[in-house]
């Protein structure tokens, strides 16, 4: 063979290459190949060319070939990743550009490729030490400080995300990446929301039509509780971009936090129908359903985010509230031993208010409020004022969404009117809905002011409280629904009290006493509470002496005749397999005898149920839901109310006992199984108050079949 031949293909391939002729330039790379099968340069080049062009295949089948050839050249192991990469043979490329790296341990551009790689499959931390090397070779290079930015966001490092995209910005000030990137990290650092934001709102002057700028902002505003600003945000997004189902999510969020359920459901299905896979889309929309009692709705969201994430802490409390709901005792027998565990809990993803309904271990109930707080308040955002002087009046504020048709209005009303107006000064906040109905109207008229806060955000709602000198703020909703422990975050009062709503630890300092009696939480479990415990005489939960109590008929309440009558108006919720089965052997060891219960969730389930314990199902009947002053009347036609484990009866125990119902209650460790122990034991009945299953069962079986017993109680 003619060296000038070679020679002569060599120099003519190398033009075509330098002049970024590429096919003519593989044309005589392979024609020299033909002549020297084994000609490094050739094989290399040819190989990158082919990468370039689209055909990784060939491309790699090349540059192995020169790697065979030649291992010593740190770009062809470079392009051999490339190759790799692109068809999809990940950890091979990544052992290429390794290899590179040996050869020539500064070759940023395989460090670059490396990083980038590494963080594609969520090695993070490798990618990011990589990346370090990388910027110390090119200390001014956006890309690549770009990159290593992202990585720290995403690895949580704040302060490190924003040195980088700072650094970007100090030279480009109009870098929309840097700009986008830069105000989402700050927005993850309180004190640097509304820079973020500044941010933000830069680059979308830059860049208006990027959805995810707009998405960006959303997010910010909702952290600086701006909520209709956020909304408008979000609705940019989707306008730009109808498909982007985290802006659709995030959207559903604030409509849900406003009540706005079907809209919000609108909002999330969309999301997935985007994205069907979405499990904050999928987890929203289940809380949504169950907030509206569709329970199997909800169930079948739930159901689809634990197939996706088995572990998934607020998919198997959702899941364990829609199967409270429907009664659904067998999902929560294989539920309930994996909540209980703190690799679940743990995540924050689960209600208190839902653990309560589970669990009686005091322990486990405070454990589990923990990280729930702190996922749904991330941060407290500032002081309480210090104590007035002595003197004048004590201004207290009692905040709470259930000022309307509900049982902690019902239970308040009369209270709120029996302060001492010459020591207080007594305002209610209310951040619930105006229902229009008579208890709105009284409590309205009780409280020396009523003022709205639900359009407040948290912040501002505690600004409002500080700048009236409240000196003691009472939360009234703990963790219950529609609960905005946000508010009490943000320091409202030089002192702060959990009362009356929640039958639990708060969890946190921001509390300084909950209000309870000697009974329904000992002192013995100072322990589990981060307030401090204050016993109140005789009984913590107040009642409206005032309240209406017009007897009415076996017949116009909806019963038979005649018929030992067991009842139990807790929802369906409390109703657990324990319970329910020691009711059904009551009726079978009483002839003739009724179960009333409420009209709720889960009537054909509890029916059939019944019938499938050999209980005639037309023995168990569902009472309707009416106004307050027809329930008392038509308590009075039962004979004996049976309280509910592990979560037991609060104002349905007090109404029941007002209109003349003795009650047999099993006491348990948690406070929200020993309110009716202390309500019985303020009114002097603790013989019924038991603490086995089997004892709560022989005396409610005693009582029925001791009439002259039961009617001695009930005078």
């Amino acid at each position: 063979m003619p060296m000038s031949a070679s020679r002569h293909l060599r120099r003519k391939a190398a033009e075509h290459f330098a002049a970024e002729r590429l096919k003519e330039a593989a044309a005589a790379y392979a024609e020299l190949l033909a002549l020297v099968p084994e000609d490094f340069e050739a094989l290399h080049r040819l190989g990158t060319i082919r990468i370039q062009l689209g055909d990784s295949a060939e491309g790699h089948r090349l540059l192995t070939t020169a790697t065979r050839v030649d291992a010593g050249t740190a770009e062809t192991w470079l392009h051999l990743g490339m190759a790799a990469q692109n068809l999809g043979r990940l950890e091979e490329a990544v052992t290429h550009y390794r290899q590179a790296l040996t050869l020539q341990p500064d070759y940023a551009a395989a460090l670059f490729r490396l990083g980038v790689l590494l963080r594609a499959l969520g090695r993070r931390p490798e990618s990011l030490q990589v990346l370090d090397h990388c910027v110390a070779l090119a200390p001014r290079e956006e890309t690549v400080l770009q990159l290593r930015g992202e990585i720290k966001f995403e690895l949580e490092d704040w302060g490190g995300a924003m040195t980088d995209f700072s650094a970007i910005l100090e030279r480009k000030p109009d870098s929309v990446p840097a700009l986008i990137y830069g105000g989402v990290t700050r927005g993850q650092q309180q004190q640097y929301v509304a820079e973020g934001l500044a941010l933000l709102d830069r680059a979308a002057v830059l860049a208006p039509g990027r959805a995810e700028i707009h998405f960006n902002r959303g997010v910010l505003l909702e952290l600086l509780e701006r909520d209709d600003e956020a909304l408008a945000a979000y609705d940019r997004a989707v306008a730009i971009n109808p498909r982007h189902a985290d802006a659709w999510n995030n959207r559903g969020g604030i409509l849900r936090r406003h009540s706005r359920l079907e809209e919000a459901i609108d909002n999330f299905s969309r999301a997935l129908g985007h994205a069907p896979r979405h499990l904050a889309a999928l987890i929203n929309r289940g809380v949504a359903l169950g907030l509206l009692n569709r329970d199997r709705e909800a169930a079948a969201d739930f159901n689809r985010v634990l197939a996706i994430e088995p572990d998934n802490s607020a998919a198997m409390g959702g899941m364990a509230l829609a199967a409270l709901a429907a009664c659904d005792w067998q999902s929560l027998e294989r539920l309930t031993p994996r909540l209980a565990s703190p690799a679940v809990y743990g995540q924050g993803g689960v209600s208190p208010f839902t653990m309560l309904q589970l669990f009686d271990d005091p322990k486990l109930l405070h454990d589990c409020t923990v990280p729930f707080l702190k996922r749904l308040v991330p941060q407290r955002t500032a002081r309480r004022p210090p104590l007035p002087p002595a003197g004048g009046r004590i201004r207290i504020a009692y905040v709470s969404s259930d000022y309307h048709t509900h049982a902690t209005a019902h239970l308040i009303a009369d209270l709120i009117e029996r302060h001492d107006r010459s020591r207080f000064e007594i305002n209610g906040f209310s951040y619930g809905v105006d229902d229009g109905k008579a208890e709105r109207a009284r409590l309205k008229r009780g409280f020396d002011r009523f003022i709205e806060v639900q359009a407040l955000s948290d912040s501002a709602a505690a600004e409002l409280m500080r700048q009236l000198d409240t000196d003691i703020a009472v939360d009234l909703k703990g963790y219950t629904l529609w609960a905005r422990p946000g508010i009490f975050a943000h320091g409202p009062a030089p002192v702060t009290v959990s009362w009356l709503g929640y039958p639990g630890s708060m969890a946190v300092n921001w509390y300084d006493y909950v209000l309870a009696d000697k009974m329904v939480l000992p002192h013995a479990q100072q322990p589990f509470y981060d307030e401090n415990i204050v016993h109140l005489p005789d009984c913590y939960q107040p009642n409206d002496p005032s309240r209406p109590l017009v007897p009415v008929t076996r017949a116009a309440a909806g019963l038979p005749n005649s018929g030992f009558v067991f009842c139990s108006f807790n929802i369906h919720r409390k109703i657990t397999r324990p319970i329910f089965e020691c009711w059904m052997r009551l009726l079978s060891a009483l002839p003739g005898s009724l179960l009333w219960l409420l009209d709720d969730t889960a009537n054909a389930v509890l029916s059939a149920k019944a019938a499938a314990r050999g209980i005639d199902p037309s023995r168990v009947i569902f009472a309707p839901k009416v106004d307050l002053a027809a329930h008392l009347g038509r308590c009075t036609a039962a004979d004996l109310m049976l309280d509910t484990m592990p979560y037991g009866a609060h104002t349905t125990a007090s109404d029941a006992l007002w209109a003349g119902v003795p009650m047999v209650t099993l006491l348990g460790p948690s406070f929200a199984n020993r309110v009716a122990a202390s309500l019985l034991t303020a009114m002097g009945t603790p013989e019924l108050i038991t603490t086995s299953l089997q004892d709560y069962e022989s005396l409610a079986l005693a009582l029925a079949r001791d009439l002259q017993r039961l009617a001695a109680l009930k005078a």
